[in-house]
């Protein structure tokens, strides 16, 4: 506890010497601080600034920044960038669309075990979007996803299951 409580002191300490300001609340950053952080390769930094500039927290919105900062904590392996980076190449903000690379990034995420980019990845397979149509995979994916308790898989399975009226 004593150790836990001197790293806190020693952390708030480093952010104020470099201008930062911590708002407990939400665990944001003085912007400027986060920049030299994910220049010198701080991944959590890039994820951070991925997100503030793809939806305008605590920053101007920018999707070019955004697409920037979130390929390189994605290439990281952070998880949340990774579905952050692909939502950017799926819908072309910031970078051109390029739903191939969307469904790429997508795919490394639900890997790793995220339910968000199971249900992503399996929607992508059975519309065929980024990659080829793949039904049984896609539902695999949107199971993966519900089994975990995910509502819109959970959604979307039970509309798979419904069964269809006989038409004669």
């Amino acid at each position: 506890m004593r150790l836990i409580v001197i790293s806190s002191i020693l952390f708030l300490q480093a952010c104020s010497q470099f201008g930062g300001k911590i708002d407990t609340r939400m665990g944001e950053y003085d912007s400027q601080f986060l920049i030299d952080q994910a220049a010198i390769g701080n991944g959590s930094a890039q994820h951070r600034l991925c997100y503030m500039y793809l939806y305008g927290r605590g920053i101007n919105q920018n999707y070019e920044k955004a697409a920037h900062w979130c390929g390189k904590a994605a290439k990281k392996r952070y998880t949340r960038s990774m579905i952050l980076y692909g939502e950017i190449l799926l819908h072309g903000k910031g970078l051109p669309k390029n739903e191939r690379s969307a469904f790429y990034w997508n795919h490394q995420a639900a890997l790793s075990g995220n339910v968000h980019a199971q249900y992503v990845t399996a929607i992508m397979y059975i519309t065929g979007k980024g990659v080829n149509r793949n039904v049984p995979k896609g539902i695999y994916w949107l199971s993966k996803s519900a089994k975990r308790g995910y509502p819109p898989a959970i959604r979307a399975i039970k509309k798979i299951e419904k069964p269809k009226p006989l038409i004669i």
